[in-house]
């Protein structure tokens, strides 16, 4: 059987070679005596071992070996009925019970095969199995809700909109949408026995923490599940949002109405002649506006700019636009393809073109929407975001840049479609609108937090933050390692219920999560364990070169080595003369 060497030293293999040739070529200077005699040859072979040996003890030299050994490892989920099946498949099989954040290295560490059952590992556990040959056997999902989407963060006004996907194996099952009281705000029965997408829907109208319910009906209408839905509700803020357009178009005739609707000051100017301007002004005192300086960006949380406009300012007033969005300033880009595709913009080398649909789906049972033909990709770099598969926006200091690839929204409008046209709308403002009044902004992972389970927040800040719990014990913070604003903070719940902290710098910066029992919504906990480990884990039968442990020499060996070399050569002198 073929082996192969590995070294499991944390030096450079170079460093080792460059130093163990110049000790053993300064050995040979030593012993030259202008001829070379049998004995100099003898004491460079025994020298040249001895150095051999000094370097192995650097280098550590493991070599390799197959091995057929296998484990099966049991995951939360997994069914006795397919452990059984599997034994019997494969005899000798070593069963070993998986418990999330237990080091497993060891009874792995000479197996080349992992047979994994149930619902999968945690993500971060995934390291100590990643070199072997991992089989995922998962269970098939129960009925129930696998996905869930909505914002947990909204304004008085807005739409809750809860949607997802649920595995119905029955027919006739109804989802209900309840608020704290019980009271049913909406439903929808599900009548195929099949993966359907759902959305439920309501109106907030008061600022506050809430937890609404989702309860699921079979067709005989019994509660088999009601699993909790935590969202906060806050006061709505009016922005003041200046818009600069070449002409006047649609797009902007109904964003200035929906923007004036929800209580914002606007200001529009549209260019009609080479000097000409026309203003438009809703729920503020009219001002003209001729010029961009850094007085007028100041008092201004939102500008939106076309992209004529936007490509056609001077060198200096791109100048103070770029200081603007560095100390605040939220900066929205209404599309076109030019801007699209201008190799200067930081936004459009976020975006990819492609010759796909020209319409896009918005939401899992939303309208068709005009798009142009770009894709949006994962953002490669703290700084880069994306808002659903729509809008992407970039941070630049303390403001941010946003566009979107959807066009003509205002179609929705005239379809009688405002909540979806609200939703875009809102998300995409709120993701560049200025932040003035706290220093520090949250925003948690996930919706959900569980009880004795690690839950992590983030936050942006210029300073190390100080964050401490309401019952009073302080939570550490780590930095990013490329954005130095951007911090997290990773918290073990220990208590049901809505949780509060706060940072010591700003007392206005205070942030609340809904701590539920380990037991809801675990028909998604598991989808989504079961998908994350189908996804890392899709490499199911690996190269061979996986069924390969290192194991490494033990190095009194090469101690014993190069005691005796050395011993040689100590002695040989003395017992010479």
């Amino acid at each position: 059987m073929d082996s192969s060497i590995e070294f499991t030293t944390a030096y450079p293999l170079w460093i080792v070679i460059l130093g163990a040739l110049l000790l053993w070529m300064g050995f040979l200077w030593k012993e030259w005596q202008g001829w070379a005699d049998q004995h100099f040859w003898l004491h460079s072979l025994v020298s040249l071992l001895a150095v051999f040996a000094l370097a192995a003890i650097a280098l550590r030299p493991a070599l390799s070996h197959k091995t057929e050994d296998a484990v099966v490892l049991q995951t939360d989920g997994y069914q006795e009925s397919q452990l059984d099946s599997l034994m019997a498949a494969k005899p000798g099989l070593e069963p070993l019970v998986y418990v999330p954040g237990k080091n497993i290295r060891e009874q792995v560490k000479d197996v080349s095969t992992v047979f994994v059952i149930g619902d999968g590992l945690a993500s971060s556990d995934f390291g100590q199995i990643a070199d072997k040959n991992v089989v995922l056997l998962p269970n098939k999902l129960p009925q129930g809700v696998q996905e869930v989407f909505y914002s947990n963060q909204l304004v008085a006004g807005d739409t809750l909109s809860l949607s997802g996907y649920y595995q119905n194996t029955g027919r006739n099952s109804t989802l209900v949408l309840t608020d704290g009281t019980g009271t049913a705000l909406d439903s929808i029965v599900v009548h195929q026995a099949k993966k359907t997408g759902f959305q439920l829907k309501t109106v907030t109208k008061t600022a506050g923490n809430f937890v609404y319910r989702l309860l699921e009906k079979n067709g005989t209408g019994e509660v088999l599940r009601q699993e909790p839905i935590p969202f906060r509700v806050h006061e709505p803020e009016k922005m003041r949002v200046v818009i600069l357009n070449e002409f006047p178009s649609f797009e902007t005739k109904y964003l200035k109405n929906f923007l004036a609707e929800e209580g914002h000051e606007v200001m529009v100017r549209s260019q009609i002649t080479n000097k000409k301007y026309k203003f438009e002004y809703l729920n503020t005192s009219q001002m003209p506006l001729y010029r961009l300086t850094e007085e007028v960006l100041a008092n201004v949380d939102i500008l939106l700019v076309d992209t004529e406009t936007f490509l056609g300012f001077s060198r200096s007033t791109k100048g103070i636009l770029d200081h603007a969005v560095k100390n605040g300033l939220g900066l929205f880009l209404q599309p076109s393809e030019r801007l699209l595709t201008a190799s200067s913009n930081h936004l459009s080398q976020m975006l990819s073109k492609v010759n796909g649909p020209k319409s896009a789906t918005m939401g899992l049972l939303g309208s068709k929407v005009e798009k142009y033909p770009f894709t949006i990709g994962r953002p490669t770099q703290a700084t880069e975001m994306q808002i659903g598969t729509y809008g992407v926006v970039f941070q630049q200091g303390q403001g941010r840049m946003a566009t979107t690839i959807l066009r003509n929204t205002f179609q929705l409008k005239l379809k009688g479609e405002s909540d979806t046209y609200r939703q875009i709308w809102t998300s995409l403002l709120e993701s560049v609108a200025k932040q003035e009044q706290a220093t520090i902004h949250f925003n948690d992972h996930t919706n959900f937090a569980f009880l004795g389970r690690p839950f992590t927040i983030g936050l942006q800040s210029q300073k190390s933050p100080k964050m401490q719990h309401g019952d009073g014990y302080l939570i550490a913070v780590s930095q990013h390692p490329e954005n130095r604003e951007q911090w997290s903070a990773t918290t073990i719940p220990k208590k049901i219920g809505w949780n509060t902290v706060s940072v010591e710098q700003d007392s206005l910066a205070t942030y609340s999560y809904y701590v539920m029992e380990p037991n809801h919504w675990q028909t998604v906990q598991r989808f989504q364990r079961n998908r994350v480990n189908r996804r890392f884990f899709a490499n199911g039968n690996k190269v061979e070169a996986m069924n390969v442990v290192y194991r490494e020499i033990p190095l009194y060996w090469f101690f014993m080595l190069f005691l005796g070399c050395s011993a040689y050569l100590w002695l040989y002198p003395k017992l010479g003369r």
